[in-house]
């Protein structure tokens, strides 16, 4: 009798075990799949935004981030309903920016699909952080403005009193 509650409690133990280490396993597969599944796209944003000095970290199986540690910028990887959705997201003079677009690998999700939308995006966002750039830029120019001349204005009316 005794016997048999010995083995089963092996029996558990050892079911138990088994199955973390597939769960283990099938992570490392997931996390494995995602970066061959986008190896292109991965690539050329690691080369063009992070000069080959970005870290791709599995936040989830669905989820990853491409940042660089002595940058502003990110992309973010989210994968929802067979679509890649990428999130770049960069920081300007303390001003935050950010941009997504979706990927939708269902059909024929090759290498030069990948290729192509990178390009794109890639010339998009180098575009709109140019804009942006600008309109910080210039929203300082004109906050450091308008400060100058209320100073000024305090000034002219402090002779009076």
């Amino acid at each position: 009798m005794y016997s048999y509650i010995i083995f089963g409690i092996i029996g558990l133990a050892s079911t138990y075990v088994i199955s973390a280490l597939r769960l283990e396993n099938k992570a490392s597969t997931e996390q494995q799949d995602f970066k061959t599944r986008f190896a292109v796209i991965i690539e050329r944003f690691d080369k063009i935004l992070f000069n080959n000095t970005g870290q791709l970290v599995a936040l989830s199986p669905q989820n990853h981030i491409l940042y660089s540690e002595n940058g502003n910028q990110k992309v973010v990887f989210n994968i929802y309903n067979h679509k890649l959705l990428v999130t770049w997201s960069d920081q300007y003079r303390g001003r935050d920016f950010s941009y997504t677009q979706e990927f939708d690998y269902t059909t024929k999700n090759t290498i030069f699909k990948q290729e192509k939308w990178v390009n794109k995006l890639l010339l998009k966002l180098s575009d709109l952080r140019e804009d942006f750039e600008f309109e910080v830029l210039t929203k300082t120019t004109q906050d450091s403005r308008a400060n100058i001349s209320s100073i000024k204005h305090k000034n002219q009316w402090q002779k009076y009193y």
